[in-house]
C-alpha cells in the first residue's frame, strides 16, 4: 500500500489532548508559592495557578522553577507559545519541564523540536504516556514512518495499558504497511476497553483508507452507537458511504454530522458531494452558495459549485464560480484549465446558431481577446468536445436555434 496515502488521510489523526486531573477545590485552603500553584493546577484552577506563580515570580524574577511551573500551566491552558517562551528560558529544565516543553511543541506543530528533545527521555525510561504519544505522533507527522514504528513499539511496551498509546501504535503499524497487525492491535484494544468509541473509530479509519468501505462503515456505526455525539465518526462514515456509492444514506449521516458541528467545512463539502452524486443538484448548489457566504474564498466550494452548475446546465453561473476560483487560488492545479474550458463552452453555446465552424472560430477569437493563445483554444476545444456533459449542453443550445 502507498505509504503516502496513510499520511495524507486527516481522519487518522489522533487527538493527543491534555488530560488534567480535576477534583473538588479546597475553598478554605490558602494557596501560595509554587507548591500552592501546582495544587491549584491539579484542581483544574489554572487561572488561579498562573496568578499564584506570577506573584511568586515578582519576588523571584526570572527564577527557573517559577518559569517552568508557569510554562507547564500554559500548556494545560492550551497556550503553546506562552509555554515555549517560559520553558525555553529555563537553562536546565527538570524532566517535567522537558515533557511540558515537548507538549507545547506538539501543540504548536513543531514536530522537529519534539523529536529533538524526547528520544533521550525514551532511552532513559523517563517518558510519560502523553510524551510517548507526542513522540510517535511527531515522527508520523514528519513522515518518518520507520522511526515512528520504532518509537511506537518501545512506548507500547512501556505503557501496555494506555489506550491512546495503543491506538497510535496501530497507526504506526498501518503507515508501515503492517495492516493485519494494526487491525489485531485494535481488536485486542477493543477487548480491553469495549466501551471506548475511539477504538472502533480508528479501526474504521484504517479500513476506510485501505478501501474496505462497508467494513469501515460498520466500525463507525459501533463508534456512534457508543457515543452518538461523535461528530468525526458520523462525518467519516458519510465519506465512506459516498465512496461505497450509498449516496442517500451518506446524505442522512452527513446531515447529522453537520448538526453536531455546524460550519465544519469538510462536512459541508462532503454533504454537497453526496447531494450531487444522488442527483440532487439544486440542493447541492444551495448548500455551496450558503457555505460561500460564510467562507467566500474557500476554493473547494467554488470548485464544486462550478461542477454542480455544469451538471445542471448553468454554464454562465459555473463560469462565474470558476473566475472567482482563479482569483482566490491562482495556483490551484485545475483552476485555470477549468476557466478556459468553461469559457470555451459558453462561447460555443452562445455562437452555435451560426454553425459549428463559426462557433469554433468564435472561441479562437475570444481566446485571443482574453490574452490566451490559439494553442490554448485548441486544447480547450478538444477537452470540451470530448466531454459528454459539455456536448449535451452544446446540443441543447443548437436545438434552441431558430429555424428558417
Amino acid at each position: 500500500m502507498n505509504q503516502g496515502v496513510w499520511y495524507a488521510t486527516i481522519a487518522l489523526i489522533l487527538t493527543l489532548g491534555l488530560f488534567p486531573s480535576c477534583g473538588p477545590s479546597a475553598a478554605t485552603t490558602t494557596h501560595t508559592g509554587l507548591a500552592g500553584a501546582r495544587e491549584l493546577a491539579r484542581d483544574g484552577r489554572l487561572a488561579e495557578a498562573e496568578t499564584t506563580v506570577n506573584s511568586w515570580l515578582k519576588e523571584h524574577p526570572g527564577a527557573s522553577e517559577g518559569l517552568e511551573e508557569r510554562g507547564c500551566i500554559h500548556v494545560e491552558q492550551g497556550d503553546p507559545e506562552g509555554a515555549i517562551a517560559d520553558l525555553e528560558a529555563v537553562p536546565h529544565p527538570t524532566n517535567r519541564g522537558v515533557l511540558c516543553l515537548a507538549q507545547a511543541y506538539h501543540l504548536a506543530a513543531r514536530h522537529q523540536d519534539v523529536l529533538r528533545i524526547l528520544p533521550p527521555l525514551l532511552k532513559s525510561g523517563k517518558l510519560n504516556p502523553q510524551g510517548a504519544r507526542s513522540l510517535v505522533f511527531s515522527a508520523l507527522a514528519m513522515r518518518r514512518g520507520k522511526e515512528a514504528l520504532e518509537y511506537a513499539r518501545a512506548v507500547r511496551k512501556m505503557f501496555p495499558k494506555d489506550v491512546p498509546v495503543r491506538l497510535i501504535y496501530a497507526r504506526a503499524l498501518a503507515v508501515n504497511n503492517f495492516f493485519t497487525e494494526a487491525i489485531e492491535e485494535l481488536t485486542q484494544t477493543a477487548r480491553v476497553v469495549p466501551d471506548n468509541p475511539e477504538v472502533p473509530f480508528i479501526h474504521g479509519n484504517l479500513l476506510w483508507v485501505a478501501g474496505y468501505y462497508p467494513e469501515a462503515v460498520a466500525q463507525y456505526k459501533i463508534a456512534v452507537k457508543m457515543s452518538p455525539l461523535f461528530a468525526e465518526a458520523w462525518r467519516n462514515m458519510g465519506i465512506a458511504l459516498i465512496q461505497d456509492a450509498h449516496h442517500e444514506e451518506a446524505i442522512d449521516v452527513l446531515s447529522r454530522a453537520l448538526k453536531l458541528v455546524p460550519g465544519d467545512l469538510q462536512t459541508i463539502n462532503n454533504l454537497g458531494v453526496a447531494l450531487a452524486s444522488a442527483g440532487r443538484l439544486d440542493e447541492a448548489a444551495a448548500l455551496y452558495v450558503e457555505a460561500l457566504r460564510q467562507a467566500p474564498d474557500q476554493p473547494v466550494f467554488l470548485n464544486n459549485l462550478a461542477d454542480v452548475y455544469v451538471r445542471s446546465g448553468k454554464v454562465a453561473e459555473a463560469l462565474v464560480s470558476v473566475e472567482r476560483l482563479v482569483k482566490v487560488a491562482p495556483k490551484r492545479g485545475n483552476a485555470l484549465r477549468m476557466h478556459k474550458d468553461l469559457f470555451a463552452l459558453k462561447t460555443l453555446i452562445d455562437s452555435i446558431c451560426q454553425g459549428e465552424k463559426k462557433a469554433i472560430m468564435a472561441v479562437q477569437t475570444a481566446f485571443v481577446e482574453k490574452g490566451w493563445s490559439q494553442a490554448d483554444a485548441r486544447r480547450a476545444l478538444d477537452r470540451v468536445l470530448a466531454d459528454t456533459i459539455f456536448q449535451r449542453w452544446i446540443e441543447r443550445g443548437a436545438e434552441s436555434c431558430p429555424t428558417h
